[in-house]
């Protein structure tokens, strides 16, 4: 009886989790990609703006808390002291003035540009944001691009 129980209770923990990993979307240019392996990629694009996070997740009860962990490029320059940067990309490298890495300053996007929320409920089907005052995001929020209102949340993309 203790063996069945205990699969059982492995059973509803990991399919608490196992339902919310996959790809999300919202109508205001923002995706999130939930991994099983507790890490996750937020991107979102408008015209000629990006940007991008990336980093760990945990689930508590119907509560995601997402840890954005940022990825520095080095920047040598002569006769400086090393310099992190935050990286354009989700590869750390080295980077000196010699090699003309002027992506990095010309960028018109890059990472935590657009902040995404760190707190999001999880409802079974969708991911709605907790506002800072607890209280969950069900509104509808007009778009910029037009007079047209949708909610924030996230869906899963099938």
């Amino acid at each position: 009886m203790k063996f069945s129980l205990s699969i059982l209770i492995l059973f509803l923990i990991n399919g608490q989790h196992g339902n919310v990993e996959g790809e999300y979307y919202n109508h205001f240019g923002s995706k999130l990609k939930i991994n099983s392996d507790s890490t996750f990629l937020y991107t979102w694009h408008f015209d000629l703006e990006s940007s991008w996070s990336k980093g760990t997740w945990k689930m508590k009860n119907d509560t995601i808390n997402f840890k954005v962990i940022p990825v520095f490029d080095t920047l040598r320059r002569i006769n400086l002291k090393d310099t992190l940067i935050l990286s354009v990309d989700e590869k750390p490298e080295l980077i000196t003035e010699q090699n003309g890495s002027i992506t990095h300053f010309l960028s018109s996007g890059g990472q935590n540009v657009q902040k995404m929320n760190v707190k999001l409920y999880f409802d079974g089907e969708k991911l709605i944001e907790i506002k800072r005052n607890g209280k969950l995001d069900k509104a509808k929020h007009k778009a910029f691009w037009e007079n047209k209102k949708y909610y924030t949340w996230f869906v899963k993309r099938k």
